[in-house]
């Protein structure tokens, strides 16, 4: 199906502007997932992306994946709660003293509990490091995109922190009638999509 969808860049260009979220509503942590695989990369991207049409990244085969992992610009942050991972971000290094976040998101069971806010805070905290910690010369840019398909919540969580629309743009795009899910039944969400399915033989 033909879709539309509206596109937002999003920047923040002064450490000072950053806006920390307050304490979530459950204990949490967030650490570098220095050692991350494919395997656990993947999860990570899937579960939490499927809800929102995160798709480009499926198809990536396994040296892809190892490929992309290992470049020291690139860095995976994870959040937890209770030992089970919460939501993640992934950044990148870029030319010019840019950093993009380019995947950030929670797993379904930790939406509403304030850990978004308090997982882009520390991000963007180390994403104004990064530049720096590389030998390169000071971060001056933090930035991201995000979209109408995304969580309901992304455009305000990235506005609340500090971020500040630079560009907004209209496009059409195809999807799939249902997002791909990770597996069988996993869009399906307690106390809004009826019956649990029934699982396949």
């Amino acid at each position: 199906m033909l879709v539309d969808q509206t596109r937002w860049d999003l920047e923040m260009t002064d450490p000072a502007a950053l806006r920390p979220a307050g304490p979530p509503a459950v204990p949490a942590s967030v650490t570098p997932c220095d050692l991350i695989g494919p395997e656990f990369a993947r999860f990570l991207h899937a579960a939490v992306g499927f809800r929102w049409h995160w798709s480009s990244r499926l198809a990536w085969e396994y040296r892809e994946w190892l490929d992309w992992l290992a470049r020291p610009e690139v860095e995976t942050w994870v959040a937890y709660v209770d030992g089970a991972p919460a939501g993640f971000c992934e950044m990148e290094a870029e030319a010019e003293g840019s950093v993009q976040l380019h995947s950030f998101g929670l797993l379904s069971p930790f939406h509403g509990l304030g850990i978004g806010g308090f997982l882009l805070t520390r991000v963007v905290e180390r994403a104004w490091e990064l530049h720096g910690d590389l030998g390169h010369d000071p971060t001056r840019r933090v930035w991201l995109h995000t979209n109408s398909l995304d969580g309901p919540h992304a455009l305000d969580n990235y506005r609340a922190r500090g971020f500040t629309v630079v560009r907004q743009h209209q496009r059409q795009r195809e999807l799939p009638d249902e997002p791909p899910q990770p597996w069988p039944g996993a869009g399906w969400r307690p106390g809004l999509d009826g019956p649990r399915p029934s699982p396949v033989a």
